[in-house]
């Protein structure tokens, strides 16, 4: 997915990928929380895939690309420190969470917050801007 994605995300608003990432996560979710079987379910768990590395991928682009040369370093030394803190706070509570709601409601739960995060940014004007800038035609 990632070589892909790479291919066209500069030239792409990035708020609107991303909004269509996260709701493609909601949506693999949401699929995960009725499959049937086996392949269902391994076909489900490879769209969460696909759509998550869609979403680092436009999140990198746009951090780097929004970013001023001289705090992209911190910054990105930070969102590193973010995503260790995150993970590990989602291994820790996953099993909380699974026993808690079982694995089918948990799965509808995390679908619902998958939309609520990729609602707001399909309809951002301030995310419509494609990160790499427009090139002038020449006439």
């Amino acid at each position: 997915m990632t070589l892909v994605v790479v291919r066209f995300v500069e030239h792409l608003p990035w708020g609107p990928l991303l909004g269509v990432a996260l709701g493609g996560l909601a949506a693999s979710f949401l699929w995960l929380s009725v499959a049937r079987g086996f392949a269902d379910a391994f076909c489900a768990v490879l769209c969460v895939d696909a759509c998550s590395a869609f979403a680092f991928v436009t999140a990198g682009s746009a951090r780097q690309v929004l970013t001023p040369a001289a705090l992209l370093g911190r910054l990105t030394a930070a969102t590193g420190l973010v995503n260790a803190a995150v993970r590990a706070a989602g291994v820790l509570g996953c099993g909380a969470v699974l026993a808690w709601l079982g694995p089918r409601p948990a799965a509808v739960a995390l679908g619902a917050v998958g939309l609520a995060c990729a609602v707001p940014l399909l309809l951002a004007r301030s995310a419509r801007d494609p990160l790499a800038p427009r090139r002038e035609r020449a006439t």
